[in-house]
């Protein structure tokens, strides 16, 4: 028996090992294996469900067999990771997980166990520790690495639909590999351009299998557009029949998901919203994998990856970015091959969110530009505290800039001792300033990847309005080799797969959900920049917790507040009354016995005619007790913490001559908009400093810029 006769038997008996002396493999798994065994470099694309996991960890299981060390696999999301751990079980594999969670204390005992146990056969490494330069010494120290293996690899790629900057680090450790390490790359989602951009970096002998991606289990139904309340009715009369099975709701925001995960709940689905602002993730996973959770309604968070065979239906609140995006999430569903059902809802409202979201997910060149340029000349590194008081950037986009201009040489980073007498260490940057910063290249690149996220749009749109099968159309999109008619869409079969009408009654279960929700403003804690020499905020000087009207931008309200604003230069008399009904149900333990508006140069008495108005109708004292410079820059446009509380605290100031009126009273602070906070924390603070007993906020709309 040669060589290759022996691997396909070997794998056969470990595949029955797992599932049954009757199993077999799906067309091309084999056939991977073959080649990973063979040290070729493989790229996998197969449709979502069809087992590429499988085809990893059986060549795991038989190099480690032959006394290879342990495979490492590079995955994006920690719910995918945790997913791959569970499932390696069955092929008898021991499996550890490293990622940004973890401690470095915690990698040294991994490799520990690697060395001088020999009793770990998979890592599973987040991407973002391969920046990490004493990661990478520590990497090297892997004995006998023979399998690396790349899963959701179209996430290298710039034209990708989940472009992740870390996975650019992946080339440097592959160009570093000897001819016996076995590279193995997995997506379901490469169409020719990703394919052609996965070659250049994995190199361009690098061997495609491809297989059909049609899948032929899962009916697609795409209603017509459809107001926010309209969609969210039709999700009530959708669970009004109390569908038994599992599934999954898509949105865009995470406001959305909890909005979502409320309403449901509030006509008794087992519902939970999971995004990256919930406290415990993990256990929310958990406990829909033990079914003890029906829906789960989520951000993209839990789109690459996720394998779930209870998973029966998948709804869109929103349009998706584009098709293949939207191709990755709705194969969660029917990974068993059962009949599944795909929901796609969306709005008049949804390419207006996506533009945002794609013009905000780039660093504009000038900003990098800046960015480089606030490095000082003399070479001293900048913690990314630092850089946030010196460009106005978002933190999040600071750190997404800095890891973009890393990966390119612009910058490097190193741990540094904060002193001799401190040996805690910090993590600072530092410019290459070898290497020039190409800006008319960088908005060339930016201008050509916006381009193309508009024409996805506009493909996502067509799709949303289109007649012609739908799996066909997202199969063309994905350049499969088998696109046909599925035969059993809305489109296909010319009529809804299933029928919702929506009821009088669902919508009035709506508004009077959307009436009775009170969201908070919470209050700031910490100082972005020191004040009185401290970064905790004293509490004696701090605003309480408070309410805002409405937290969607894209509500009934949230428009009449933008109209009133930007349009009538007035808010009308239905916000006012709205306001005063609400307030009078949150507020009436709270003793105020003072409103105060927060000032503005460009729109000097809108604020202060509507809170004079709530206070007239609140039977409550008005002062216009805070004033703002005319010269003072636009809040909206400080775009992190310390330029936001920077802004705030040179611009707003207690009106000298009606300070005495503030004296022990408690205050009801009015705003229009909320959105970091910053405006209402900075004007507490000088309200309290100036003998007020309490600040508590209102406002009528959040943004929702910072979701």
């Amino acid at each position: 028996m040669n060589y290759g006769d022996w691997v396909v038997s070997r794998a056969t008996e470990i595949l029955r090992e797992a599932y049954g002396p009757e199993a077999k493999f799906r067309p091309g798994q084999l056939e991977a294996i073959v080649n990973v065994m063979a040290r070729r470099r493989t790229l996998v694309v197969q449709k979502t469900g069809w087992g590429k996991s499988l085809v990893y960890f059986i060549a795991a299981r038989i190099l480690c067999e032959q006394g290879a060390g342990p495979a490492v696999i590079i995955s994006p999301l920690l719910a995918l990771m945790t997913n791959q751990v569970e499932s390696s079980k069955a092929f008898g594999i021991t499996t550890r997980t490293i990622n940004s969670d973890q401690s470095f204390s915690d990698n040294e005992e991994i490799l520990q166990q690697i060395r001088q146990e020999n009793s770990i056969d998979v890592l599973i490494i987040s991407p973002e520790r391969l920046a990490n330069p004493r990661f990478e010494e520590w990497f090297s120290q892997i004995p006998n690495l023979e399998l690396f293996v790349v899963d959701e690899a179209h996430c290298i790629s710039q034209w990708g639909h989940d472009f992740r900057p870390d996975y650019q680090r992946i080339k440097r450790q592959i160009d570093s590999f000897s001819a016996q390490t076995a590279v193995l790359a997995t997506t379901a989602t490469a169409n020719d351009k990703v394919i052609e951009d996965i070659r250049a970096q994995l190199g361009q002998d690098l061997l495609i299998l491809r297989g059909p991606l049609m899948r032929k289990n899962l009916s697609i139904q795409i209603e017509p557009e459809m107001s926010r309340e309209e969609r969210l009715a039709w999700l009530v009369e959708m669970f009004s029949k109390k569908p038994k099975s599992q599934g999954l709701i898509y949105c865009h925001t995470t406001i959305d998901c909890d909005v979502i995960a409320g309403l449901l709940r509030s006509i008794g689905i087992e519902v939970e919203s999971y995004h990256g602002k919930k406290l415990d993730p993990p256990k929310i996973l958990q406990e829909f994998e033990e079914e003890k959770i029906q829906v789960l309604v989520t951000t993209s968070k839990l789109g690459m990856g996720y394998d779930n065979l209870s998973i029966r239906f998948i709804i869109h609140f929103q349009m998706p970015e584009n098709m293949i995006a939207y191709y990755q999430q709705i194969g969660r569903a029917g990974r068993d091959g059962v009949k599944s059902f795909i929901f796609l809802l969306h709005g008049p409202e949804d390419r207006r969110i996506l533009e945002h979201f794609a013009t905000n997910s780039l660093i504009p060149a000038g900003k990098l530009e800046e960015l480089l340029e606030s490095f000082p000349a003399n070479g001293r590194g900048l913690t990314t505290k630092e850089m946030e008081r010196r460009v106005n950037l978002p933190s999040e986009k600071i750190k997404f800039a800095l890891k973009y201009l890393e990966i390119r040489a612009l910058i490097y980073h190193e741990r540094v001792q904060k002193s001799p007498k401190n040996k805690s260490a910090v993590t600072q940057y530092f410019r290459n300033f070898s290497i020039p910063f190409d800006r008319k290249a960088e908005e060339v690149l930016q201008r050509s990847i916006l381009q193309q996220r508009q024409d996805e749009m506009d493909k996502m749109e067509r799709f949303c309005k289109s007649q012609r099968c739908y799996m066909q159309q997202l199969g063309e999109e994905l350049n499969a080799p088998d696109t046909g008619r599925c035969g059993h869409c809305s489109a296909c079969l010319h009529q809804p797969v299933v029928k919702i009408c929506v009821s009088l009654e669902s919508r009035q279960t709506v508004k009077a959900y959307l009436a009775n929700r009170s969201p908070k403003i919470e209050k700031r804690k910490q100082w972005a920049i020191p004040v009185d020499q401290k970064t905790k905020m004293d509490p004696d000087f701090m605003m309480e917790d408070g309410w805002v009207l409405s937290e969607e931008y894209q509500s009934d309200i949230g428009q009449a507040v933008k109209a009133g604003k930007y349009q009538y230069g007035r808010f009308s008399p239905a916000l006012v009354d709205r306001s005063v009904r609400f307030l009078s149900k949150v507020l009436k333990d709270s003793k105020i016995d003072l409103v105060v508006p927060i000032p503005s140069c460009n729109h000097p008495f809108l604020v202060s005619d509507f809170a004079s108005s709530l206070a007239k109708q609140l039977n409550l004292p008005f002062v216009d007790a805070l004033d703002k410079k005319q010269t003072a820059a636009l809040q909206k446009l400080m775009e992190n913490s310390a330029f936001q509380q920077k802004n705030a605290m040179e611009t707003i100031e207690v009106n000298a001559k009606r300070k005495s009126i503030l004296q022990g009273k408690r205050i009801l602070l009015v705003d229009d908009m909320v959105d970091s906070r910053w405006t209402l924390t900075v004007s507490a603070y000088k309200l309290r400093k100036a003998g007020a007993r309490s600040v508590t906020p209102f406002a009528l709309v959040r943004t929702g810029k910072g979701d």
